[in-house]
C-alpha cells in the first residue's frame, strides 16, 4: 500500500520527483543497483562479457564510482540491448550524475521497449515517466510534462487494473486523472499523436466506445507527421484495421 501510495503522490502532487520510493539514501539505491548487476553478471549467457562490464559496474557502484559504473554499463547495453531492465539502472545513474539530456534519452528508450514487455515491467515503467515528468519540470517543458504524467498515471492504472487490488487506489480514478494530463498535453500541441492515441486507449478501457474512436481517427490523421513507438504504431495500425471492418 505504501509504495503505491508513493506512486500516486509523485505523479499527482506538484514538483513530483521519484515514483517508487528509494531506500532512504543514494548509497542504499545504488548498493542496491550493484546487487542486481552482479546477479546479472552471473547469469548472463557468456560469463566473460559479464565479468568485463556488469561485474566491474557492479564493483564501480560498491567502491562509490557512479561514472566508471556507467561507463561499464553504457558499453554493456551497447553490445546487449534487450537488457530492458539494465537500461533503466543506465538512466538513473546518468541522473546521479545530472547528464539530464543523457538521462531522458534512456528512460525514453527504456519506456519505448518496457511497454511492449507485458506486466512485469509496469512499476519500472511507472517510474520512467516519473522521471521524464521531473525532466522536463527542470526544463520548463509543459507539454512533456503533462505528456508524461499522462502517461505514468495510464500505466499506473494499467497496473492497478492488472493487481485487482479493489479499494486501492481505484483504477477508474487513475484513468481520468491520466486523461486530464493528456488533453492538457493535446491542447499544448495539438498535432502530436501521442496524447490522442493514449487517450483512445484510456477511454477504450473504460468502454466509452464513442470517445475511444473519436481519439482513435485523430491518432490516425495525426501519426504519419508525429511520433510514435514502434509498438504504439503496430497498436495504432491493429486498431484502425478492427475500425475499418466494423464500418
Amino acid at each position: 500500500m505504501m509504495r503505491r501510495l508513493c506512486v500516486a503522490v509523485a505523479l499527482l502532487g506538484p514538483g513530483c520527483q521519484v515514483l517508487l520510493p528509494e531506500p532512504g539514501s543514494n548509497a542504499l539505491a545504488l548498493a542496491s543497483a550493484g546487487n542486481e548487476l552482479s546477479v546479472a553478471a552471473s547469469t548472463a549467457a557468456n560469463p566473460q562479457e559479464s565479468v568485463s562490464d556488469l561485474a566491474q559496474a557492479a564493483g564501480c557502484l560498491e567502491r562509490g564510482d557512479e561514472a566508471g559504473a556507467c561507463h561499464f554499463l553504457a558499453k554493456h547495453i551497447a553490445d546487449h540491448p534487450n537488457h530492458v531492465s539494465l537500461r533503466a539502472q543506465y538512466a538513473e545513474l546518468l541522473m546521479q550524475l545530472k547528464r539530464l539530456p543523457e538521462a531522458r534519452d534512456e528512460f525514453e528508450r527504456f519506456a519505448a521497449v518496457a511497454q511492449e514487455r507485458g506486466e512485469k515491467m509496469l512499476p519500472l515503467l511507472v517510474h520512467a515517466h516519473s522521471r521524464l515528468v521531473e525532466l522536463a519540470e527542470g526544463r520548463e517543458d509543459d507539454y512533456q510534462i503533462h505528456l508524461q504524467r499522462g502517461l505514468g498515471l495510464y500505466w499506473l492504472a494499467r497496473r492497478s487494473t492488472a493487481e485487482s487490488q479493489n479499494g486501492e487506489l481505484p483504477a477508474e480514478g487513475l484513468y481520468f486523472k491520466a486523461a486530464a494530463d493528456l488533453i492538457r498535453a493535446h491542447n499544448l500541441e495539438p498535432e502530436q499523436a501521442r496524447p490522442c492515441w493514449y487517450l483512445h486507449l484510456i477511454w477504450r478501457d473504460l468502454a466509452r466506445q464513442q470517445q475511444a474512436q473519436r481519439w482513435l481517427r485523430d491518432t490516425r490523421e495525426l501519426a504519419a507527421d508525429s511520433y510514435l513507438t514502434p509498438g504504439e504504431q503496430r497498436r495504432l495500425h491493429l486498431a484502425c484495421q478492427t475500425l475499418d471492418d466494423r464500418r
